[in-house]
């Protein structure tokens, strides 16, 4: 079996006043090098990284498809120009100084999916949508949602890419080469610890011995520590960054988050709004027409309670603690809607506390309607039947 170690490899500090880095990690802690130095000599050692003259392809790669662009043309960063990379050399040299066999866990391929991917959204967010004079309002929003909902997508394809496909093949490395001890991102390792059936079953592979190496924050000060342990408890957030994507996954190929049939169907983003879109599904039903349940997106899953009334639907919807990202807006959320019961929609807004202006309010508009109705493009048609709504119009279904 394969001790598998998660790690958070590389971070910043900033400071809040000026912007300025202040603070950046770069090499593995105390802790994760003496773990490493205490390993016996001849430790085949796998790591979330690759030969240089790999990197080198993926680099030359990134610049090639940039050379054509317009000077004004914001340009992508090559990945390893962070600490990342400082702190995977870091550690892959201790780990050789002491008699360790390195298996590198990645392959190119992958990183140039995702340098196509990534470059396909910048051009994308590059995109400027004229609105001319004495336009169609509407023919001029609908080609904004439309390009938002594109550049929504490539992203959402390339996070697939860098997080999901790549994850696969790394598993895939270790199940053929079969290290004593793999290191890769805590993002990844969180997930892999907390799903020993789907590494079984998948891959052939058991984890043993869980450990981490991760930054926490000094709350006074610009400065970040690392603490290692050695029995290990997956974060239930990171878990679900990783489920997330899945669900994000199964959005774009299918138009659903889960595989059972919703009550109601929505968005609380009228700007991207597959980013937004949920599923509202009614598990208890009491007296006065109240309801209780549950929503399910792509940020988590989420408690919700609700007491119609005569053309209005409001609701509370709270995020469960674990089953979340970790961003998530805490606390309940109020949203206040009105629409027609009969048709079964309806519009409205919702209060979004964002956890940087903690202590501010922003109201931010939303759309529900009844399920089933045609699934494949529902979050842009709920967004402009939104704005239509505004305008005092029927929504165009």
């Amino acid at each position: 079996m394969t001790k598998l170690i998660g790690v958070q490899h590389g971070d910043y500090s900033y400071d809040p006043f000026t912007g300025e880095t202040v603070h950046e990690i770069k090499r593995p802690g105390g802790g994760l090098i003496q773990k490493i130095v205490n390993f016996p000599e001849g430790t085949r050692i796998g790591v979330e990284y690759m030969d240089e003259k790999d990197w080198e392809t993926v680099r030359h790669h990134l610049e090639h498809l940039q050379k054509d662009l317009p000077p004004d043309h914001e340009k992508l960063s090559y990945h390893q120009d962070n600490p990342a990379r400082s702190y995977w050399e870091y550690l892959i040299g201790v780990s050789r100084a002491f008699g360790h066999e390195i298996v590198f866990l990645e392959k190119p391929g992958v990183w140039l999916e995702y340098n196509d991917a990534s470059m396909k959204t910048s051009k994308l967010k590059e995109e400027v949508i004229e609105d001319t004079e004495n336009g169609d309002y509407f023919d001029h929003l609908l080609k904004l949602l439309k390009l938002n909902e594109d550049i929504h997508r490539a992203k959402t394809e390339g996070d697939l890419i860098v997080i999901i496909k790549r994850e696969e093949g790394m598993l895939e490395a270790i199940r053929s080469y079969n290290p004593d001890v793999a290191i890769a991102g805590i993002g990844h390792t969180d997930y892999w610890a907390a799903n020993p059936d789907e590494m079984m079953k998948k891959y052939g592979i058991t984890f043993e011995d869980y450990m981490t190496e991760i930054i926490k924050d000094d709350k006074y000060i610009p400065r970040k520590d690392q603490v290692f342990t050695e029995k290990a408890v997956s974060d239930p957030h990171n878990v679900f960054l990783r489920k997330g994507l899945g669900r994000a996954k199964n959005f774009l190929e299918k138009g659903r988050i889960t595989s059972v049939k919703p009550d109601y169907v929505g968005t609380w983003d009228i700007e991207y709004p597959s980013r937004g879109f949920f599923e509202m599904f009614i598990e208890e039903k009491g007296k006065d027409g109240f309801l209780r349940g549950r929503i399910e997106d792509c940020l988590g899953s989420a408690d919700f309670e609700c007491t119609p009334s005569p053309g209005r639907f409001d609701f509370s919807k709270r995020y469960r603690e674990n089953e979340c990202a970790r961003n998530t807006q805490k606390g309940w959320i109020e949203y206040e809607s009105e629409g027609d019961e009969k048709k079964g929609y309806f519009h409205g807004y919702y209060e979004s506390t964002p956890s940087i202006f903690e202590g501010c309010h922003f109201k931010i508009g939303f759309f529900i309607r009844k399920y089933p109705r045609e699934i494949e493009k529902t979050p842009l048609n709920m967004a402009l039947a939104w704005y239509e709504l505004k305008e005092g119009q029927l929504p165009l279904f």
